[in-house]
């Protein structure tokens, strides 16, 4: 039966779709990934951190401003931010480091930091006013 279909399929010059085939690239791939060249993503930092922690744990003259983000509902600091780095070579050599065996840490906790996705044309930074700690919520 299933091969009289696929012989139905080949004279009607009809092909089935199958889900597993990879001769057609997802759409989701067709785009490559863009990285901000001085921007980064800080995952998992703890709650007592400040801006003055941060910059010393990357380095002091590395770091140029700092974006806490907060959960939308509450308003609180969640352990994220984004950082924009000096320079790219900034970037670079950060991300060497929180590579290597004892990464960075922070108030003695391990944080983890990843290049950041470019999704649009919007400057985060623009009007920024640098706060030290981060926000508590409502």
């Amino acid at each position: 039966l299933v091969a009289m279909k696929r012989k139905a399929e080949e004279i009607v010059g009809h092909k089935p779709l199958d889900p597993l085939s990879t001769s057609e690239p997802h759409p989701a791939s067709k785009s490559p990934k863009v990285y901000y060249k001085d921007r980064l993503f800080l995952r998992r930092v703890p709650l007592t951190a400040s801006f003055a922690k941060i910059k010393d744990s990357l380095g002091a003259d590395k770091v140029k401003n700092l974006i806490w983000l907060k959960d939308m509902e509450s308003g609180g600091f969640y352990g994220s931010c984004v950082v924009l780095m000096s320079a790219s070579s900034d970037t670079k050599q950060v991300l060497d480091i929180s590579t290597s065996k004892g990464g960075i840490k922070i108030d003695k906790k391990r944080i983890k930091v990843a290049e950041m996705f470019r999704k649009d044309d919007e400057d985060l930074f623009d009007g920024l006013v640098q706060r030290e700690y981060p926000p508590v919520g409502n």
